[in-house]
């Protein structure tokens, strides 16, 4: 069984899965996102890059709406997600709820319930949504933690795990409700160095598999390998766009170039495929 209980995303349309369009978000009077447009097919893995405050965890956030835009069009899986203030409180609740079914995320902190054990954390969602029998979800969930060599800790608490066993479970927390699209916010940057390898490795799995991922990561030689397309974002906007061996092999904006030499060390540049730029 692969890790993705849906690995080509399930999608109801021949197009992109997901299309944002001229995604504005304001906080007060600080403009973060100043209109983003972007498509996304099934089965693609997107890395999401760019300097810290440059809007791209805001961007992933409103992919489904745990962030509000304030103007913009999301369109997924072939239908308009309508949101905004003005819309009756029960419909946009449906609206939310729907939408977070099928747009998985994982954060950059675990964020499991301490109180339950692996497995209770990994079923209780699905349980709730009612995706099955109680065996069928538990048997689901045993199976996937089999495949990432955590099936003995099914029974531990969290407070037992190591961050990046923690991360791992957090992230097939987030495929056993089956969703259409994950999204992965920075899901190694609270980890000890010597941990993020085994996510890493998780993750490029799920991508070998066909899951429709955006990743946002500061993890460059990572994006290059695993990641189909990788944009660029700078200042709110996507300054670069394009296949992961282009634009982290030779980018052609000068911020791309300049974040780059910033974040990767010297000697690791031949490594991950970036020219001295």
């Amino acid at each position: 069984m692969p890790l993705d209980p849906s690995p080509q995303g399930g999608s109801s349309t021949a197009g992109p899965i997901l299309e944002l369009s001229d995604i504005r978000k304001k906080f007060g009077a600080l403009e973060v996102l100043k209109g983003v447009s972007l498509a996304v097919s099934p089965g693609e893995s997107l890395a999401i890059i760019g300097a810290s405050g440059s809007g791209k965890s805001t961007l992933l956030r409103c992919v489904n709406l745990f962030e509000q835009p304030t103007s913009g069009q999301i369109r997924f899986d072939g239908r308009d997600i309508e949101y905004g203030d003005d819309l009756w409180f029960w419909k946009r609740e449906r609206i939310l709820r729907d939408l977070r079914r099928e747009v998985g995320m994982v954060f950059q902190s675990y964020n499991l319930w301490p109180h339950m054990t692996v497995l209770e954390n990994i079923i209780e969602a699905p349980l709730q949504a009612g995706l099955g029998r109680r065996a069928e979800i538990v048997g689901k969930a045993e199976e996937l933690l089999q495949k990432i060599g955590m099936y003995e800790k099914r029974n531990e608490y969290p407070s037992r795990l190591s961050g990046g066993q923690q991360q791992r479970v957090a992230i097939i927390r987030a495929l056993a409700m089956e969703p259409k699209i994950l999204l992965l916010d920075e899901v190694t940057s609270a980890l000890d160095p010597e941990l993020v390898g085994e996510v890493l490795e998780l993750i490029a799995q799920l991508a070998a598999e066909g899951v429709t991922m955006l990743v946002v990561t500061h993890e460059i030689a990572f994006a290059r390998d695993v990641s189909d397309r990788t944009i660029f974002v700078h200042k709110g906007v996507i300054e670069e766009e394009g296949p992961s061996a282009e634009v982290l092999g030779n980018p052609g904006s000068e911020h791309a170039q300049r974040f780059l030499r910033r974040v990767l060390h010297p000697n690791l540049k031949k490594a991950a495929g970036v020219s001295d730029v």
